[in-house]
């Protein structure tokens, strides 16, 4: 690839030459220099963070798979920009339910909380389509969930998160997002699985849940093992 790119840089200086006449001034020529200079740079850039020989690109996979305690959850870790990956090792796991941040929570509050004899839920999203526009719904439900619990001590739940995913990507239909809502559901007492559609649409899943672009290459290995 380098040879490739030390290649093409000395075919555009050869251009470059070529194009500009004898009298340019120092100016156009430290233009056009600065503007090599950075198209090499973005192929070098790009050069080392596309595909490996032995990779395949995919796209997005998130998965849940509902046992009898609860879930397991999974997803892939490359964010990818069309056809450039921008990060090999990204989050697409976002916790917006967890049971030290509701031990500290319930501490907060009195010690006569009505729901203090209900199981604390865990809750996580799992997150497909703009890694912007997940993380900013990932952040808006976990700040939602904690102030509801220290303000009125409702402890959230696998539902809750479900039907407040749904009212945002209801109300903002802009938002490029494919969630899997999945956790212990403390008040059901059983693990919880659902999907929301970018419009808003919410099913609950029986045995599992997959999503994103790349889910294709695993459905049928679903469908055949757990039909």
């Amino acid at each position: 690839v380098r040879y490739w790119i030390s290649m093409n840089a000395r075919i555009m200086m050869v251009s470059f030459q070529t194009i500009l006449p004898r009298r340019a001034t120092k100016k156009v020529f430290y233009s056009w220099s600065i503007f090599l200079f950075s198209v090499l740079f973005l192929s070098i850039l790009s050069a080392n963070n596309a595909l490996k020989n032995d990779e395949v690109s995919m796209g997005t996979t998130i998965l849940a798979v509902r046992y009898k305690g609860g879930v397991v959850v999974g997803a892939d870790t490359r964010t990818s920009v069309s056809g450039y990956v921008s990060n090999r090792y990204a989050a697409k796991l976002t916790f917006v339910l967890d049971r030290d941040i509701d031990e500290f929570v319930t501490y907060a509050n009195s010690d006569d909380s009505p729901s203090a004899s209900v199981d604390a839920s865990t809750c996580v999203i799992c997150r497909s389509g703009s890694a912007a526009d997940t993380q900013h719904l990932a952040s808006i439900i976990r700040t939602e969930l904690v102030s509801r619990q220290l303000l009125y001590r409702i402890r959230g739940t696998v539902t809750h998160v479900a039907s407040l995913l749904r009212n945002l990507l209801a109300n903002e239909p802009s938002l490029s997002a494919s969630l899997i809502c999945a956790g212990y559901d403390g008040e059901l007492g059983r693990g919880v699985i659902y999907t929301i559609t970018p419009g808003g649409t919410v099913f609950e899943e029986k045995a599992w849940a997959a999503g994103g672009s790349g889910s294709t290459y695993i459905l049928g290995h679903l469908d055949s093992c757990h039909p």
